[in-house]
C-alpha cells in the first residue's frame, strides 16, 4: 500500500513538473511574441535600416530623417504586389497633389524581399528591380539580407505598409490588404504629419 502511494505521489509530482514546464514555455513564447511586435508599435522609434536598389544605390533610415516616409514591403509575387494597388495609387496621387516644397517632405519607399536571391540569379533580381522601378515610377529597393524584415517584424508573403514621421517614429503599420475606408484615414494621417 505504501509502495503504491509513493508511485502515485511520484506520478502526480511528475505531472506537476510537466505542467510547470509547459506553462514556463508558453510564458516565454508570449513574452518573445510581444517583444517582437513591440518593435513596430505605433509611436515607437523606427529601427535603423539600409536597403539597396538594383543599381547599388543605398537607402538608409538616416537619409529619410526629416521626411514623412511611406514604405511598402512586399515579395516579388505579382499577386502580393497588386493586393494594395488602390493604396499605392492613392499615395502616388497624394504625392502628386502636393506643392514642390511639400514633396521634399515626403519619401515614398518600395522594398522587395530579396533574401531568396542566390548567387547565379542576383543579377536577374537586380535588373528586375530596376525594370519595375521604371514601370512603377518609384525606386524599388531590395532587402537583400532580411534585416529590414526582421527588425520591422514584416509579415512574410504579405503586403506590408508603414508610415514613419519626420522624427523617425512609426505612425502606422499594417500587413495585408487595406480597405477603402482605411485608405482615407491614411491620407488624413499623411496630411496631418506633413503639417507637424
Amino acid at each position: 500500500m505504501v509502495g503504491k502511494s509513493l508511485v502515485v505521489i511520484r506520478e502526480i509530482a511528475g505531472e506537476s513538473e510537466m505542467k510547470r514546464t509547459i506553462i514556463l514555455v508558453m510564458l516565454f513564447q508570449l513574452v518573445a511574441f510581444t517583444t517582437v511586435f513591440a518593435l513596430i508599435n505605433e509611436g515607437m522609434q523606427a529601427p535603423e535600416f539600409t536597403v539597396t536598389s538594383g543599381d547599388g544605390i543605398e537607402m538608409t533610415s538616416r537619409k529619410l530623417s526629416g521626411t514623412v516616409t511611406t514604405i511598402f514591403y512586399e515579395t516579388k509575387d505579382k499577386e502580393i504586389i497588386e493586393k494594395n494597388r488602390a493604396l499605392k495609387n492613392e499615395v502616388n496621387q497624394f504625392f502628386s497633389g502636393q506643392t514642390d516644397l511639400m514633396k521634399k517632405s515626403i519619401s515614398r519607399i518600395a522594398i522587395v524581399d530579396c533574401r531568396k536571391a542566390s548567387w547565379p540569379l542576383i543579377g536577374i533580381w537586380k535588373s528586375k528591380l530596376l525594370e519595375n522601378s521604371k514601370k512603377e515610377g518609384i525606386m524599388i529597393y531590395g532587402d537583400w539580407d532580411g534585416m529590414f524584415a526582421k527588425n520591422y517584424n514584416i509579415m512574410d508573403r504579405e503586403t506590408n505598409f508603414l508610415i514613419i514621421d519626420k522624427k523617425g517614429a512609426i505612425r502606422y503599420s499594417k500587413a495585408g490588404q487595406i480597405d477603402k475606408n482605411e485608405i482615407y484615414k491614411i491620407k488624413a494621417l499623411l496630411s496631418k504629419l506633413l503639417e507637424e
